[in-house]
């Protein structure tokens, strides 16, 4: 499992890189300025509280693609299926966090909500919301894979 988290912050890595050649070394993230069309509804306003964009959506899909292509070579069990997931979790925590480290126009000394308009909740102004859940998700699904 440990090579997997390590080969998780890599991939993550390269692709913080890749956004930030996307989008720009700008402080405008969550794809603003790229032509790409956005949903905003209650749906996404509960899950995610912001509105997410279809660039997000085929993300999201590749990402979970990506990592299930172990399927192809290997039975499914719901073991491997938690560490997979959880993995996802981290993924999507490591990637967002790298691409502010990453960012010159941010760095850690930016991170934080008065500079991140797109992170709308937070905890204490030290960690955005959905990271603190993607954590715990990351966790949750990491025991319960190792338990079974």
């Amino acid at each position: 499992m440990i090579k997997l988290l390590i080969f998780t912050i890599i991939i993550a890595f390269i692709h913080a890189l890749e956004e930030l050649e996307i989008e720009g070394k700008t402080k405008h993230g969550w794809a603003r300025n790229l032509p790409t069309k956005r949903f905003y509804n209650k749906f996404t306003k509960y899950i995610i509280g912001k509105e997410i964009t279809l660039y997000h959506i085929y993300l999201i899909i590749r990402v979970f693609l990506f990592y299930h292509i172990v399927f192809i070579f290997n039975s499914w069990t719901l073991k491997l299926e938690c560490q997979i997931l959880s993995c996802i979790s981290f993924y999507f925590v490591f990637e967002d966090f790298l691409w502010f480290l990453l960012n010159p126009r941010f760095r850690l000394s930016h991170f934080k909500r008065r500079y991140i308009s797109w992170h709308r909740r937070w905890i204490y102004n030290f960690i955005p919301v959905s990271y603190f859940w993607g954590i715990i998700i990351g966790i949750a699904l990491l025991l319960l894979g190792r338990q079974l």
